[in-house]
């Protein structure tokens, strides 16, 4: 949520377009249905991040808990009307220049681990010379044992992780759930990256 101060006031919005895209027809086919299957321990992070109300993203369908222990929660219908969802191929995306001719936030998480070192460093060079200045990429925490991280900081972006991120209400539970996780306290396992 601290990348809503990131853009200008009049560029953004607190829900934005989202284009949602995977090569896989399945993975599609599913998420539209925006339904989401969730813990007790996700359920509990969505609630003590400052600026993330809950009823606001996604409300309960059922009371009752699946034999996993989640709960099948639905996106809320303005959150729907701002996803569009679309098989597709980053790389070929690129290529036909689909990107916003605005900043964006680019979000590829944990997708860079499944990549070959070629394929990372042609998407992080791909991404900065396509992406406008001021747009962010993001990548998960497992996409850094692939050196998605180097090779985005190699293609000319930099590294802003620390500003954006994501503060707990509580700092005392914050810094519980980041530790029994190992993460620094106070954050989320993402890491941002800005285009120059």
């Amino acid at each position: 949520m601290g990348l809503y101060n990131h853009f200008p006031k009049d560029k953004v919005s607190k829900y934005l377009p989202i284009e949602a895209r995977d090569n896989n027809p399945d993975i599609i086919k599913k998420a539209k249905e925006y339904k989401l299957r969730l813990g007790d321990d996700e359920i509990h992070r969505l609630n003590f991040f400052e600026n993330i109300k809950q009823g606001d993203f996604i409300t309960e369908t059922s009371k009752r808990k699946g034999r996993d222990g989640q709960k099948t929660f639905e996106c809320s219908d303005k959150l729907k009307q701002d996803i569009n969802y679309n098989t597709g191929d980053i790389f070929e995306d690129l290529k036909e220049g689909k990107l916003s001719s605005d900043p964006c936030v680019v979000f590829i998480r944990n997708a860079w681990q499944f990549m070959t070192q070629k394929g990372i460093k042609e998407l992080s060079e791909n991404l900065y010379s396509k992406l406008q200045p001021q747009s962010m990429v993001i990548i998960g925490r497992n996409d850094i044992s692939k050196g998605a991280d180097k090779e985005l900081l190699r293609a000319g972006f930099k590294n802003i992780s620390g500003n954006y991120n994501i503060k707990f209400k509580d700092k005392k539970l914050g810094a519980k759930y980041a530790n029994s996780k190992g993460y620094p306290p106070e954050t989320t396992n993402i890491f941002c990256f800005e285009a120059k």
